[in-house]
């Protein structure tokens, strides 16, 4: 079994970062420009998104968490 370095963990902790905060920016300026959906459902999907993000950064969710927010968005 291979065994990872403690570079390569971090390495990857700041990937996911990334990858999270790229992803909460994709769902958000999709959102924006998306002319077909009512103003207040878009304001409560980006403020939804934005505090998963919060969160995340302040390791109060995981990464896994963190984007299972993301995809639902729109769900209570």
């Amino acid at each position: 079994m291979e065994k990872f370095s403690e570079e390569t963990v971090y390495g990857g902790k700041i990937m996911m970062k990334r990858f999270v905060k790229e992803y909460a920016k994709y769902s958000i300026n999709t959102l924006k420009h998306n002319e077909l959906m009512d103003k207040d459902i878009k304001a409560y999907a980006i403020a939804k998104i934005e505090k998963a993000v919060k969160f995340y950064e302040r390791s109060m969710i995981t990464a896994d968490e963190a984007i299972k927010v993301i995809l639902e968005k729109f769900s209570d």
